[in-house]
């Protein structure tokens, strides 16, 4: 289901998921670094977004991320792991794969060889009609 996520929305669930799985409840920021190799910049800034979305989405406290106020370590109130799966599903519902589009948004997507092939497969379809010359009196 990761295709249906955005490229952050996946670091943010990547990020909770590798504190459930090391079972850690407190991590320093250089050893993120580490793991994921990412910058500073990156992980904090996810993890901003991932209080935001914290109260956006109403998470309870317990699986709740926090950051330390030297912002040098991060902190997940041990809580179960439904906080993750409520996490990934309020990011799909926000997801742009599940929202409609236009055709003419689709066809703006259209690869050159997708074009010619449909556009070949238009002129198939046109019914062959004989030529009609036209009668002068």
């Amino acid at each position: 289901m990761e295709w249906l996520l955005g490229k952050k929305e996946i670091k943010k669930v990547a990020l909770v998921s590798y504190f459930y799985e090391t079972n850690q409840t407190k991590m320093l920021i250089p050893d993120l670094e580490r793991h994921f190799n990412w910058s500073t910049y990156m992980i904090k800034s996810l993890i901003n977004e991932l209080l935001h979305d914290q109260k956006r989405f109403g998470v309870p406290e317990q699986g709740q991320l926090r950051l330390s106020p030297s912002e040098r370590e991060v902190e997940l109130i041990p809580g179960n792991r439904a906080y993750l799966l409520s996490l990934t599903a309020s990011y799909i519902k926000e997801s742009y794969a599940l929202m409609p589009v236009s055709y003419t948004h689709l066809r703006a997507h259209e690869t050159d060889s997708y074009l010619v092939c449909r556009l070949l497969l238009e002129k198939k379809k046109k019914p062959r009609c004989s030529t009609v010359v036209p009668q002068t009196y």
